[in-house]
């Protein structure tokens, strides 16, 4: 429903220069915080869509008593759109139209006084289109605020307007709206229109006080009013045969506007106590008027059929703050509300005729209707396995969700199931007797809802027993490998159980496992696996023998561990147990004299001993212990023999100990050689070698070079007499 009606706009042109500031209006006030600590609040309106100025940052405020106290500089702490509220449900802003709000404040303290004082801020400019003033471009604003002297009146606050002034109401309609104030005190208070204060100019074309785009510091009061064109004042802004009235006690401000144009109007609030006078606050704001029409329009969103009886009925009217729903028109105010989004639970289920009024107490008043399916969800869910093993492929499912007692439940299975359709909450067993997945269908209904949902339980293989083992059979210590690799579509549980007698048993969950014998005997180990997931299935148990053979023990003694090269010989005493054979093994070279017996170790190093042992089941043992042989040198050279054939002294062989390389040589006295040897053991037993006869006596010439096993040569010479 459309109906045609003028409402006041705020639009504001832009055709000044760019430091006009386009001011909309303003007020400012104070708080008390004791010690004579005050915060300043001040409040500046703005045109947002103008090219002029942005807010000052920072804006210059002057206080004075009697004369400048101080002059203050405050940042704006917050800006934002004011909201297009025009209080009056049948209308809204138009687009396009945009005010700020700026808000600056800060603490300060003011040394206690009697005469109080007085706080302004001058700003250039207003709209050139203001219609009741004349030269409004010339004309900036003054925002003032007066502080009583704390000396006769305390610590006082200044009152506070509590809604920001409306950017739009409506020519030739009613208008009321609350201009109150609140007073933290308690303060009596009287309202009243009064005139706007000017303050600064626009240099760019006009000079003379106040002087300045934003004087500094802001001239001191009184300050002037503003020219107010014929037939316009404080009491009458709109020049209408009835002026708009202001209800001193309450701030209501009602009226009719009757023409067209953008209007300056103030409002003062007196604040008085105990009869006596103390402060004023201001506020100026600036309107404009123009033809518009209504646009509310009823609107509501329908909830879907079949998803409860409680719903919350989203309202989306359009420019309305009044409603009235009900429920039930076939049974008319049974079940209502005026909550703009009502929850409301229906009593049965059926269809139900329900109205919005959107405004139902003004003339723009817009109804709507509806009809809702209103009956309990359907939200299907099945209960019932979801596999199976081959060797039983048997399902039975259930219904589950949210239904009614009256719902049908309808199901269906796939082509190759022992049933094809059943009814009902439960099913009947079916057999699927093949590998894979299958289809089951089930859908409930009840009155125009129905729902369906659709599961693919599967039927997979049973698992299959694969066992690896190694080592079942051996001598102590034996080291037993068991793997299970049995084959299964789902997680295995593997259970090894060790057992020897009913006493004495443990167990172990790993797929792969190693177990240590280490006393012979007769063991079982079992094997239990089994699925705990899908198709659950169990093998087993299956026993696997184990036999462990006791081992000989390898034993022996050595005479010394440590030797000198000078008397190498080492005794081995053998003592192995439960042994039926045994070899020695001293460094890489098997004993032929068996395990016992003594040994020459005729050069310097480190010599392995080992002994291993059999016995009658095969089973070995190996023990093995170190000799070391010092290394340590000697060398000796006799000087004479006698090669006689009497056995004694037979030959001319130096004594050497500790040679890794040897050799001798035999000179002539003419100094031929006639015999040489690189082997200790082997000397000269006084033949010319290389005539191959018998050497005369005589006395003849020795040479040796030995080196040792430092790798040291060493060498020697000498005579040596030969006698026969």
């Amino acid at each position: 429903m459309l109906k045609k009606a003028v409402f006041i706009i705020l639009i504001i042109t832009c055709g000044f220069v760019s430091k006009a500031y386009h001011i909309v209006g303003g007020d400012m006030t104070y708080k008390c915080l004791g010690n004579n600590s005050y915060e300043i609040t001040m409040i500046v309106y703005r045109d947002c869509n103008s090219n002029g100025a942005k807010y000052d940052d920072p804006a210059n405020v002057a206080i004075y008593n009697d004369t400048l106290f101080k002059n203050l500089t405050l940042a704006p702490v917050d800006i934002s759109e004011l909201p297009a509220n025009i209080y009056d449900p049948c209308f809204s802003v138009p687009s396009g139209v945009c005010v700020q709000i700026g808000y600056y404040r800060k603490t300060i303290y003011l040394p206690p006084n009697r005469n109080g004082y007085t706080i302004s801020y001058q700003r250039c400019c207003r709209n050139s289109s203001l219609k009741n003033i004349s030269t409004p471009e010339k004309v900036g604003t003054t925002l003032t605020t007066n502080i009583p002297g704390s000396l006769r009146y305390g610590c006082n606050n200044s009152p506070v307007f509590q809604r920001a002034p409306p950017i739009a109401i409506c020519l030739g309609s009613d208008f009321n709206f609350d201009h109150s104030a609140t007073d933290e005190d308690g303060d009596s208070l009287v309202y009243k229109f009064c005139d706007p204060f000017t303050g600064g100019s626009d240099l760019y074309r006009f000079s003379g006080p106040p002087n300045g785009i934003m004087p500094i510091p802001a001239t001191k009061p009184p300050y002037n009013t503003v020219p107010w064109n014929a037939g316009y004042s404080a009491n009458n802004p709109f020049n209408i045969a009835i002026p708009f009235q202001i209800d001193p006690k309450t701030g209501r401000i009602t009226g009719i506007p009757r023409q067209t144009g953008q209007y300056l109007y103030g409002v003062c609030v007196d604040e008085y106590r105990n009869g006596i006078k103390i402060g004023t606050s201001r506020r100026e704001f600036q309107v404009n008027i123009v033809i518009c029409e209504s646009n509310t329009e009823a609107k509501f969103n329908t909830p879907l059929p079949c998803s409860g009886m409680e719903h919350e009925l989203l309202n989306n009217s359009i420019t309305s703050r009044t409603f009235q729903w009900d429920f039930d028109m076939d049974n008319p105010g049974m079940l209502t509300s005026i909550t703009q989004t009502p929850i409301v639970t229906f009593p049965d289920t059926g269809t139900f005729r329900v109205r919005l009024i959107a405004n139902p107490q003004f003339d723009c008043a817009d109804t709507i209707e509806k009809l809702l399916q209103i009956y309990p969800p359907l939200n299907p869910k099945v209960l019932g396995p979801q596999y199976a093993c081959l060797s039983n492929p048997n399902f039975k499912f259930s219904a589950a969700g949210e239904y009614q007692p009256y719902t049908k439940i309808y199901w269906t299975f796939s082509e190759g199931s022992s049933i094809r359709t059943d009814t009902g909450e439960v099913t009947k067993v079916l057999n699927y007797p093949q590998l894979g997945e299958f289809e089951v269908h089930m859908e409930m209904t009840h009155a125009i809802c129905s729902a369906a949902i659709k599961l693919r339980p599967e039927v997979i293989a049973n698992p299959e027993l694969d066992l690896a083992t190694r080592n079942t059979e051996g001598c102590a210590p034996l080291l037993v490998q068991l793997e299970n690799l049995s084959k299964s579509e789902s997680p295995l549980v593997t259970k090894w159980t060790f057992t020897r007698n009913l006493r004495s048993s443990s167990t172990s969950t790993n797929a792969q496992e190693r177990w240590r014998f280490v006393e012979p005997g007769s063991y079982t180990v079992s094997l239990l696996t089994y699925t705990v997931d899908k198709c659950r299935d169990t093998i087993g148990p299956i026993y696997i023998p184990i036999e462990v053979y006791e081992s000989p023990l390898a034993n022996f003694s050595l005479s010394d561990s440590v030797i000198s090269v000078f008397n190498p010989e080492v005794e081995v005493l053998a003592s192995p147990k439960r042994a039926t054979k045994c070899e020695l093994f001293v460094g890489n070279s098997l004993s032929e004299n068996g395990c016992s017996g003594f040994f020459i170790l005729e050069e310097p190093g480190i010599y392995r001993v080992s002994q291993m042992v059999t016995n009658e089941n095969g089973c070995t043992d190996t023990l093995s212990k170190t000799v070391t042989v010092e290394n340590e040198y000697a060398f000796f050279a006799p000087n004479s023999f006698t090669p006689n054939t009497d056995g004694k002294n037979e030959e001319f062989r130096p004594v050497v100990i500790g040679a890794k390389e040897y050799l001798l040589t035999i000179y002539d006295r003419w100094g031929n050689t006639i015999f040489t040897s690189n082997d200790p053991k082997i000397g000269w037993e006084g033949m010319n070698s290389e005539k191959q006869e018998i050497a005369p006596i005589g006395v003849y010439l020795y040479q040796a070079r030995v080196m040792d096993y430092l790798d040291e040569f060493h060498f020697y010479s000498g005579e040596v007499n030969l006698f026969r």
